[in-house]
């Protein structure tokens, strides 16, 4: 695939009605039991979550990075004060680039945003 072909694709999903066309997308998923729900941490308010990376964020942000998932239509953020910012990023750029699925620990904070504490590989 071409870089021109890669940049319109994510031009698309990133405009409006890109983002309606994948939240029918997740939608139907959902409703159909092909997707997961998250499952949360009985000790804690931390759901855990089986992804596959769809797109990392521009890193330039000073304080938080942005993922995108294919199985959510909403955004992750991973604060680049965590002690781990370092090993996740990798662990999400290594399973977008194998597209393979990955677990993720994160919370739901007041202001709705969902904060990534934890990425694991998956075994197999």
């Amino acid at each position: 695939m071409s870089i021109s072909n890669k940049n319109s694709i994510l031009t698309f999903m990133l405009s409006l009605r890109g983002k309606l066309f994948m939240m029918m997308i997740v939608t139907v998923l959902k409703t159909s039991g092909v997707m997961a729900n998250p499952i949360q941490d009985v000790n804690h308010d931390t759901m855990v979550l089986k992804v596959s990376v769809a797109n990392i964020g521009d890193q330039k942000n000073n304080e938080r990075l942005l993922v995108y998932f294919y199985e959510s239509a909403r955004e992750y953020a991973i604060l680049k004060s965590n002690s781990k910012y370092a090993v996740i990023l990798k662990l999400l750029k290594d399973s977008q680039k194998n597209k393979t699925v990955i677990e993720i620990h994160f919370t739901e904070m007041q202001d709705h945003s969902l904060l990534i504490h934890c990425v694991n590989k998956i075994k197999k």
